[in-house]
């Protein structure tokens, strides 16, 4: 059987640097110049974004049932709570 793409989305600040899930269909993509983005995993459509960190990201966050990590390149520790 032959497989089709359900979506797809660039990443405009630098390549993806990781990503993770949760349990509510959300993939969380760190840019490597730029900011955290939250998508849906259905979709692709944009439903966050963690700005603010000018150095962008060289990991991928870690996402628990109700918080999620991220270290940026300029080594702050951001925290988000996620729906």
């Amino acid at each position: 059987a032959q497989k089709s793409v359900t979506w797809s989305r660039e990443l405009p600040r630098g390549v993806p640097a990781g990503l993770a899930t949760d349990h509510h269909n959300h993939l969380y993509v760190t840019e490597s110049a730029g900011n955290m983005v939250m998508l849906s995993a259905t979709t692709g459509e944009e439903l966050g974004r963690l700005g603010g960190s000018n150095h962008g990201f060289s990991v991928g966050p870690t996402v628990t049932e109700n918080v999620g990590f991220a270290w940026s390149n300029g080594g702050r520790l951001y925290t988000f709570r996620h729906p």
